[in-house]
């Protein structure tokens, strides 16, 4: 080999020597800008956004204070205080924290609207301020009848303006809960056509203007008769008689019940009361039949 080959063996080999050493470098460096953003981007406490059901747009959120303030803590938990800005387990971790909680629909989408910053859009659960009453407690379920983690003691359903909420009352089955039978389940829609016909009741009921005089549904009677009773604020019953949609020979149609409630509620020698002032009413036939008299004294 001539000393001019050596040479330019020797130029190549420094050449591949220094681009080996800049492309570790560019990597070193890398590699330590990618550790010193993320350090950075975890010094500040994540902010949490969770976009709440409102009352109309822009409106007051449906959801008590306590309530947000525990999902929030729940959500916060699962993301934890500095989580890796550059993936996505955080996100995944707020996303099942939320679907898991008994409040929403699925698994929420969440964003990261900056390295700091979450914003959580769950579709929430409807409710229609039913709930079933189940050896002294109110169990608020959805629309889908899926058990809401929101109870109430059975005697506090009242509020000042009228009821807080109707009730599903004497159901056959007990709520809901995991294969253990340790936790309740919130996925799983309350058992039962007794409950499903008397929440379609009190849907069909809560068109009318005197729905303020409902308090719930006593399914009791569901299981052997096939029949659901009105129990109003008064303290007295309406029998109202199979379930809406229900064809029973002899008996009056859904349309000829409404029509029998709203002429009542209309009389005035009743006060406006759906009951007509009696203990015990029944409209199943169409008419308005006293089942039971006022104890002497009485009104009526």
């Amino acid at each position: 080999m001539t000393p001019e080959q050596r040479a330019r063996l020797w130029r190549i080999g420094l050449g591949v020597s220094v681009s080996a050493i800049a492309i570790v470098g560019v990597l070193f460096g890398v590699a330590t800008l990618h550790t010193e953003t993320e350090q950075r981007m975890r010094a500040s406490e994540v902010a949490i956004e969770i976009a709440w059901p409102t009352v109309g747009e822009g409106g007051p959120s449906m959801l008590p204070v306590a309530v947000q303030a525990a999902l929030e803590t729940r959500v916060r938990e699962a993301v934890g205080t500095a989580p890796d800005p550059l993936r996505i387990e955080p996100l995944k971790a707020a996303s099942r924290a939320l679907a898991t909680s008994g409040w929403t629909d699925g698994e929420p989408r969440v964003v990261r609207t900056s390295s700091s910053e979450l914003r959580i859009e769950p579709v929430w659960r409807e409710w229609d301020g039913v709930v079933v009453r189940r050896d002294g407690t109110d169990y608020a379920i959805d629309s889908k009848l899926r058990l809401l983690p929101q109870r109430y003691a059975a005697d506090s359903f009242a509020g000042e303006d009228g009821p807080r909420y109707r009730y599903v009352k004497n159901p056959h089955h007990s709520p809901p809960r995991d294969s253990g039978f340790r936790e309740f389940d919130y996925q799983t829609a309350w058992q039962g056509v007794d409950v499903q016909a008397s929440v379609d009741l009190l849907m069909l009921l809560k068109r009318e203007s005197f729905y303020e005089q409902v308090a719930g549904i006593d399914a009791g009677s569901f299981r052997v008769q096939g029949i659901l009773e009105i129990e109003t604020t008064h303290g007295t019953t309406v029998i109202w008689g199979r379930p809406v949609g229900e064809f029973n020979p002899g008996e009056a149609s859904d349309e000829e019940k409404i029509a029998s409630l709203r002429r009542t509620a209309a009389d005035a020698r009743w006060g406006g009361r759906i009951d007509a002032g009696r203990p015990k009413l029944d409209i199943s036939a169409g008419g308005a039949v006293v089942i039971e008299h006022p104890a002497r004294g009485g009104s009526g």
